[in-house]
This record gives structure tokens, sequence and C-alpha cells, in this order.
């Protein structure tokens, strides 16, 4: 695939689509970035939260993951409505379950960060780290926890892209194409390179080992949000049993 071609994906889309992309984008990276404390169970019990996804809705692993994270809420939800001592005990088991597979001290059953796929032998500050911390700082990208935890997270990546997507957005507005190519390339150079390499590997991590449906359905809507966007990055997935990668869209 031709950069023309590519680049004509990625900027087809409507600035509605857009920031529809960028509003699901950044909850998938509150979804796995957040410590899930009780404050923010609270806010995943708002009524119809997970009913639907403003971007990727046609994929089926975001239908998925919207059903089992909608239905965990709503059970909670009742759980809390007959005794309000619930909320504190299911954010318990979430926290639990957060720990357990995402970032959990000495090896969490699905590690969120790019270096443990890519670069295995290396710290945190790797070669992986270190080649986003050159896109974040390239695109004003601030990190929260500089050097105390790995910039390739994926929660980070994700809130990255939906920054990216705001930029890109500024700079239509103001009839920059110089600059929406440069955010466009950006993005897909971080899926290329960061995320698409081991997202399948890390969806079925998740739907191994997670304990929650909560975070079964993460699992799977992060997943088909990183499919659904790679797609207007000009990416395809291939399910192949053996070997389930993203290619150039041919």
């Amino acid at each position: 695939m031709t950069d023309a071609v590519t680049d004509t994906m990625a900027d087809a889309m409507t600035d509605e689509e857009l920031r529809a992309a960028q509003v699901a984008l950044n909850l998938a990276a509150h979804l796995l970035y957040d410590e899930p404390t009780d404050e923010a169970l609270a806010a995943y019990l708002e009524p119809g939260l997970f009913e639907s996804s403003p971007f990727g809705e046609d994929d089926e692993a975001v239908r998925a993951g919207l059903t089992l994270l909608d239905a965990w809420c709503r059970e909670t939800a009742a759980a809390v409505a007959a005794d309000p001592a619930a909320l504190h005990s299911r954010a318990a088991d979430l926290r639990s379950d957060w720990l357990n597979l995402l970032v959990g001290a000495g090896a969490p059953k699905a590690p969120s960060w790019a270096g443990y796929y890519l670069n295995p032998s290396s710290a945190i500050l790797g070669e992986s780290a270190l080649a986003v911390r050159a896109l974040y700082k390239r695109h004003g990208f601030q990190v929260q926890r500089l050097n105390q935890e790995p910039d390739d997270h994926l929660g980070l990546m994700l809130a990255f892209a939906a920054q990216l997507i705001q930029q890109q957005l500024v700079a239509r507005g103001e009839g920059a194409a110089a600059a929406v190519e440069s955010t466009v390339a950006c993005q897909r150079e971080l899926f290329q390179h960061s995320v698409l390499p081991w997202l399948a590997a890390w969806r079925w991590s998740v739907a191994q080992f997670a304990r929650t449906d909560f975070y079964r359905g993460v699992g799977e809507l992060v997943f088909g949000l990183g499919r659904a966007w790679a797609a207007r990055l000009g990416f395809q997935y291939v399910d192949d049993a053996e070997n389930p990668r993203f290619v150039l869209a041919s």
C-alpha cells in the first residue's frame, strides 16, 4: 500500500467520526491504565456507559467486550443498590484482577507494555519504550509518572493516539495539511511498531487469565478498538489461529 492511499484512508473520516474514535480510545486508555478504585467503579456503573461505543461497533470484539462489561456493571449496580457496601467489595475484586493481569509486581498474567513482548530481556526503559518516548516528545504528550513505569504501556499509547486525533482535528480546521499528515504518520508508526505486533497475544492472555467478566470485556473491547482504528490507518487483521497478526492492507 502506498503512502498516498493510506493517507487518504486515515483522513477520510469526518470530524464527528474522528471525535467519536477519540472518545472511544480515551475510554479504553482509562480502563487499562487507571486503578479501579471505588470512585472509578462508581463512574463505570453510570447507566448505559457500556451499552454502545461511539466508534468500532462493526468490530465483533468491540461488541463482545461491551456485552461483557455491560452485563457485569448491571449486575454490580443491582448489588450496590441492594447493599451500598458492595461497591467497595466489587472494586476490591477489580483491583485484584487489574493487578493480577496488567500491572502486578513480579509477573502479571497479561502485561500491558510493549517491551515485555518486543524486548523481553530489557529493562523498563528498553528499546521499545525509548522509541515511544521519542514519539511522545515530538508531539508534546506528557507521561504522568515518567521513569516510574513503561512509556510503552498500552493505556498510555491509546491516550497518546487520542491526543494525536485531537491534533489532527485542530490541524484540519486550520487547513494545515502538513500537520495533518504528521499526526497521521505518527499514529501509523505508533501502531505498526509498538501496538499491533503484540495486541493479539495480549488479548489471548486477558481471555485466559482474567478473573472477572469486567476485565474479560476490557480485553475484547480494547483489542476491537485497536483493530478498528488500525484499519483506518491502513492495516488489516489476519485471523490465523496459529499466527494472528496485523499486516499492511493491500
